[in-house]
């Protein structure tokens, strides 16, 4: 399968433990969502490059933050429908939402499935612990099925290897890894393992990280330094 993640905005109305988007990091002052919105014309942009390469895509996932707080979602939608769907350029869209907000009457004509997260017992069973490096704990990291299994992400800062890597570029100042056209499906974003893989706790296992109790905090020499170097607060080590 083809699959392209879509991630229009950074905005949330929680803030998860664990959040690998980094929604949470706005109880400490580390704003990543402040213009970060992807704009009408990005998407529209993202349909012609579709269409210009004659390029085909299993699914195409609409993700946030919470996407429904995007000022253009029905607009965004609008696009995609009659850009890619209409067309037959992609088979199915589906839309992640959070369950808090009202879905409008014209996202819910769309031909764009409207797709809820369970809402976990306890907000840890569906956000792994993310704040933790391999390097720093001596793991084996290497790429995990997160490629396979979401595909490629675009966002506001163009296109990435993983729905991971645009926060981990954020946060360790990753330069130069985005891509801003259209990547073939067979791009390997050159030698991604060793300048994201080694920070993100995915890719050694997720036995390990159902072990770490770290209350979303960062725990881990790399992520608490970056996290430090992000905003100068003398208390982020209380969060």
């Amino acid at each position: 399968m083809e699959i392209m993640e879509l991630e229009i905005n950074r905005v949330c109305n929680r803030s998860c433990i664990n959040c690998n988007r980094l929604c949470n990091m706005k109880d400490v002052g580390i704003r990543f969502d402040v213009g970060y919105d992807m704009t009408v014309g990005q998407v529209k942009k993202f349909v012609l490059e579709m269409r210009n390469h004659g390029r085909h895509l299993d699914r195409v996932t609409i993700i946030g933050g919470e996407p429904l707080l995007h000022p253009n979602i029905d607009q965004i939608v609008s696009v995609i429908e009659r850009g890619l769907l209409n067309t037959g350029l992609v088979d199915h869209c589906q839309l992640i939402t959070n369950k808090t907000l009202p879905v409008s009457k014209g996202i819910k004509r769309s031909k764009v499935e409207v797709k809820t997260l369970a809402e976990p017992k306890d907000k840890r069973e569906h956000h792994f612990c993310f704040f933790v490096a391999p390097i720093d704990k001596g793991w084996k990291y290497k790429r995990c099925e997160c490629i396979q299994t979401c595909g490629f992400l675009l966002c506001s800062r163009g296109y990435f290897p993983c729905v991971l890597a645009p926060s981990i570029s954020y946060v360790f100042n990753i330069k130069n890894l985005a891509r801003f056209s259209l990547p073939q499906s067979t791009d390997d974003f050159g030698n991604f393992d060793e300048i994201v893989c080694k920070y993100c706790p995915w890719g050694s296992g997720f036995d390990k990280l159902l072990w770490e109790k770290n209350e979303g905090r960062p725990t881990t020499r790399s992520w608490l330094n970056a996290m430090l170097r992000k905003k100068d607060i003398n208390d982020f080590r209380k969060y």
